[in-house]
């Protein structure tokens, strides 16, 4: 990406496959991905680290 190492990983937590990438102690992200019972809806959440503070977000993706 931009030359700076990470450590990544990523299992699975029951049904939801964890990522995690970390660039330092106060730089990175986990993001927990689950789909739904009839499988049409991924959702993604993440929980960022940075200098300035931490953000939750969630992205959810319907299959048309």
């Amino acid at each position: 990406m931009d030359g700076i190492p990470a450590e990544t990983s990523c299992v699975w937590d029951g049904d939801e496959l964890v990522f995690d990438v970390r660039r330092s102690p106060n730089w990175g992200y986990k993001e927990r991905w689950s789909f739904s019972e009839d499988g049409k809806t991924l959702s993604v959440k993440r929980h960022t680290i940075l200098a300035r503070g931490e953000t939750n977000e969630l992205f959810v993706f319907d299959k048309q």
